[in-house]
């Protein structure tokens, strides 16, 4: 599953945990949560939250669906 952040300007700490509660659940199913096009502001957040490493960080949807 790919989160596309592209129109996203801000993630609270309410939206973090749901992100976090969503990929926990793929991840414990095999799959993976990837995080797109994110902004700035939005990609500090998420460093700082240490979700780039919980979770591949791609620069656009189109790139977290080529095939690896």
């Amino acid at each position: 599953m790919v989160l596309d952040f592209e129109g996203v300007e801000y993630v609270s700490s309410i939206g973090l945990r749901a992100i976090l509660m969503v990929g926990k659940k793929i991840q414990a199913g095999k799959g993976e949560l990837g995080l797109s096009a994110l902004r700035h502001n939005v990609k500090k957040t998420m460093e700082i939250a240490c979700f780039c490493a919980l979770f591949p960080v791609y620069e656009s949807t189109e790139a977290a669906l080529r095939p690896r």
